[in-house]
């Protein structure tokens, strides 16, 4: 602290010596209203360098190091002892009381912004040291400081002031109101009860901007006698591009005395940004704006997301100026930048929530899809539930050859039309239109009975079409939004802001953002429905192709190993008849015997194809089978033909589960298990070991045997029905096939490795569920 004082001590000797060197005497100079009043030219308008101030305050600008007093609002001789004449080119340390300058220099080294507290200032006023409320502002390469005088504010009858318990109270409040609130227009209501409370403003708009830059007044808290404003637009010249631009950079603007006569600087400064002042003088076009509306006194508080103006909270007075001290207006600021936050968090809220709802009602929909039906039939019984999803008129569905509607829908030719023109050449496309006429060119759409279509295209075969009817609704403007033009042709303010009514057609009622994401959603969930149909369409259509080669090939194969055993039988009966003429009993014997193994292997065979044909046919649920359990059951059956060959069964633990039909599931290891004791104990001490492990895909389960091999050539072809390496041995031919089938029942696959002479090893992988 007393380095600081130093060096302030040093930067006063500074101003003391150029005092003496000031610029002499400058007479006042008059204000020159050269702004323009034409509406079509008020964007242009330079409302950031007026020129003039607002005569409730006083503006020093200063320069150089030094802050020597470069410019000074005219009736800063109504407050200060020394004249404006001679405070030019003075240092601002002579016009302000000593205990004063070291928070000034701390508060022009800091530069802070207009919305913080602001300095309280003791000046050198004609009777005596006065209180005033300041800030500084950086333009350029000048310094601005304004002065408003605080006390004499209050003093006014028509002034308002707040402590900061207030100002921290209000806010509170707000919030408080907020969280509660049921919907945004409840919410932003809050905002303005509580901002009228507190500034006394007779009445108090949230102003919100469309996308066209039209303002709508979502909610108004006013006074009894005052005739509503609620739900009138304003066009987007109102608050020309210029203004907007200021409202994101100051976020206050505050006019306490409509009818005030501004003040100028001396010298003139045309050139001097006031973006960052709150005593910048108000375009004489906005003026005459306030002033047609009978508005004595204005204030606007920016409401700003990610650095754009979404809103304004504008108050009017009526009766009178009304004043708000710099400390009241900061508490506004603060207000205005919680709030709008805060609006902006409660509208995601409700958005949130009745996207929630929305989605709720699709995935109930989307459940109808998982039953197994087609997505377009599901799309046909659940028409009426789609078109209050989406809040439509109509439905149609394009299912590759025909056209299924629901409510109210264009005719084929126009859907067509929709199909060929909006849709050629698109994949998996979302679009949305507000009119048809404005991307069906040429097309007579006289007598169609819908305006706006949003479709969902994932196929050359499937398309999904929403309508909604033309929207005929009035917009509320506070005013003729086309302006009125004076005496000589040029378009001014608008003299008159009672409620204007404009009648909108030609096209639906807007498709929101949720209706997007809904619709882009519903399109992931059944682009894939359609991709896994028309992938299961695909297996279908393999499956059949293979059933009828296995048809051909069993047809065939029937027809000669069933004709075989009939052979033999009709053969030995033939033989029967000669012994039992001659009385050969022994031979009758024989001969009937010979009979019966021919009609057992017949009934054998017959067995295996019934067996073979239920495979995929009657399968029961899908349940986790153990494999564990499952050996150790076919182990105990199998006790008997493993002893007979002298082969042990070896379970190489753990085995694992598989998801599946159990029945199939049984037949497919039990086969490949009596397959290696029929074929593949061919050794002393032979064994037969079954393993399981997970593979990509699913689980593989091993059954490897001690015979003879077999040999490269034959590894597919003893999968196929009724194929035997050796006819000699026991066995249909079926059961390596079944194996294959269940296999591919299972989305999985079988084979063999074997080295001739070394045994075999027989596997089958079944493969994952994904509709598990």
């Amino acid at each position: 602290m007393f380095l600081k004082q130093i060096l302030i001590n040093l930067q006063m000797r500074r101003w003391t010596f150029l005092k003496h060197s000031r610029a002499p005497g400058l007479s006042q100079i008059m204000i020159k209203d050269s702004l323009p009043t034409d509406l079509e030219k008020c964007e242009d308008e330079p409302i950031q360098r007026p020129g003039v101030v607002q005569p409730h305050g006083v503006m020093l600008v200063l320069s150089g190091e030094e802050f020597l007093i470069k410019n000074v609002s005219e009736n800063a001789g109504d407050i200060f002892a020394m004249t404006p004449e001679e405070m030019i080119g003075s240092s601002v340390i002579d016009v302000l009381a000593e205990e004063n300058r070291e928070s000034l220099v701390e508060a022009i080294d800091w530069k802070l912004p207009s919305h913080t507290v602001p300095l309280r200032v003791t000046v050198k006023a004609k009777d005596g040291p006065k209180d005033y409320d300041g800030s500084v502002h950086l333009s350029g390469d000048d310094l601005i400081l304004e002065l408003e005088n605080g006390r004499e504010i209050e003093k006014r009858s028509n002034a308002v002031d707040r402590s900061v318990k207030h100002h921290f109270d209000l806010t509170a409040r707000t919030l408080r109101l907020i969280s509660r609130s049921q919907s945004n227009e409840e919410a932003a209501e809050v905002v303005c009860q509580e901002l009228k409370a507190f500034t006394g403003y007779d009445r108090v708009m949230l102003y919100q901007f469309s996308e066209e830059g039209h303002g709508h007044v979502v909610a108004e808290a006013r006074e009894q006698n005052l005739e509503p404003f609620l739900g009138l637009r304003y066009p987007a010249s109102d608050i020309p591009k210029n203004a907007r631009e200021l409202y994101v950079r100051n976020f206050i603007r505050s006019i306490p005395d409509v009818n005030a006569q501004p003040v100028s600087l001396l010298p003139e400064h045309p050139n001097l940004d006031m973006s960052d002042c709150s005593l910048r003088a108000v375009s004489p076009f906005h003026i005459r704006y306030l002033q047609n509306m009978g508005v004595a006194a204005s204030m606007s508080i920016s409401l700003i997301e990610d650095g754009k103006l979404w809103g304004l909270i504008a108050c009017h007075h009526y009766d009178g100026p009304h004043h708000l001290s710099a400390t009241m207006r900061v508490s506004c600021v603060h207000f205005g930048l919680v709030v709008s936050a805060q609006l902006k968090i409660a509208a995601r809220s409700f958005a949130a929530t009745n996207l929630a709802r929305r989605k709720a009602r699709m995935s109930d929909l989307i459940r109808a899809f998982s039953t197994g039906e087609k997505v377009g039939e599901t799309i046909s019984m659940k028409q009426k539930e789609f078109l209050d999803l989406f809040c439509v008129d109509g439905l149609v569905f394009w299912n590759g050859e025909d056209w299924h509607r629901e409510g109210a829908t264009p005719s084929d030719e126009i859907c067509e039309a929709i199909r060929g023109k909006v849709f050629q050449g698109r994949v998996q496309s979302l679009v949305a239109f507000e009119s048809l006429s404005s991307v069906l060119s040429g097309i007579d759409l006289t007598d169609c009975p819908v305006c706006g279509m949003m479709g969902i295209w994932c196929s050359e075969d499937w398309l999904l079409l929403f309508f909604r009817k033309e929207f005929v609704y009035e917009v509320r403007w506070g005013g003729d939004p086309r302006g009125t033009k004076d005496a000589t042709g040029v378009l001014t303010p608008r003299n008159s802001f009672r409620e204007w009514k404009e009648t909108v057609s030609g096209k639906c009622r807007p498709w929101s953002e949720q209706d997007h994401e809904i619709a882009d959603e519903l399109q992931t969930i059944l682009a894939g429905y359609v991709l896994r149909q028309r992938a299961h369409l695909e297996r279908l259509n393999h499956e059949l192709e293979s059933r009828s080669k296995e048809i051909e090939q069993f047809a065939y194969t029937v027809s000669h190993d069933l004709k075989s055993p009939l052979v033999t039988i009709t053969g030995w009966i033939d033989a029967t008849k000669e012994d039992l003429e001659s009385g050969d009993l022994d031979e009758v014997r024989f001969a009937l015997s010979r009979i019966e193994g021919a009609a057992s292997r017949m009934g054998n065979l017959i067995e295996d194809l019934l067996d073979f044909s239920r495979i995929g046919r009657v399968t029961g649920k899908r349940e986790h089978v153990d494999l564990s359990d499952l050996m150790e059951r076919l182990k105990q059956d199998y006790t008997f033909q493993l002893s007979d060959c002298g082969a042990e069964l070896v379970i190489d633990e753990p085995l694992g589960q598989i998801y599946g039909y159990p029945i199939e599931i049984q037949r497919a290891i039990e086969n490949l298990v009596s397959n290696a004791i029929r074929h593949g104990c061919t050794r002393p001490d032979a064994k037969i070991v079954v393993n399981s492990l997970k593979v990509v895909g699913g689980r593989k389960v091993t059954v490897t045997d001690s015979g003879d091999g077999i040999a490269p050539e034959h590894h597919e072809r003893i999968f196929e029905l009724f194929n035997r390496l050796d006819p000699r041995t026991e066995g249909t031919g079926v059961g390596l096939a079944s194996v294959a089938k269940v296999a591919q029942l299972h989305r999985g696959d079988c084979g063999v490795e074997s080295v001739p002479g070394e045994g075999a090893t027989f596997w089958i992988r079944f493969g994952n569920w994904s509709d598990k």
